[in-house]
């Protein structure tokens, strides 16, 4: 038996990811901050480097998604080079985008590199532990 997915359950489970890796990012940051803090290198700096990754992250999350569903149209609608395109553009924005970031702050010195780039090494752990557990609540 085949399943048969809307775009109401597609929009569903993006939010529910969306609102997984918001609140994993969260805490991500928090344990940054607390790492920080037990190491005594604590600084201000460190809060705004792990927000702003987790903004950077939870925003590169959404863009590919809402780009990912843009390539499926093209795809469905016969154009599948035309989706490959806009997918792979995407791609290519997104990281020349997150680049530029990571080398405008790094040149700047207004955030803690390290904790910056936390929240996006772990984005992808965060959703993989949302996936399992969407996997567990359906059986």
């Amino acid at each position: 038996m085949t399943e048969t997915y809307t775009a109401a359950d597609s929009k569903k489970a993006f939010l529910r990811q969306l609102t997984f890796l918001t609140i994993g990012e969260i805490l991500v940051v928090g344990l940054t901050c607390a790492v920080f803090l037990i190491l005594d290198r604590y600084e201000t700096k460190v809060l705004l480097g792990g927000l702003l990754g987790m903004v950077l992250a939870v925003g590169n999350y959404a863009v590919m998604a809402l780009f990912l569903t843009l390539a499926s149209r093209k795809a469905l609608a016969g154009d599948v080079k035309g989706g490959q395109g806009v997918s792979t553009m995407s791609m290519l924005g997104r990281y020349l985008f997150l680049a530029l970031i990571l080398f405008l702050v790094a040149k700047t010195k207004a955030v803690n590199p390290i904790a910056l780039v936390v929240p996006l090494a772990l984005f992808r752990v965060i959703l993989s532990v949302e996936e399992l557990i969407s996997v567990k609540e359906e059986k």
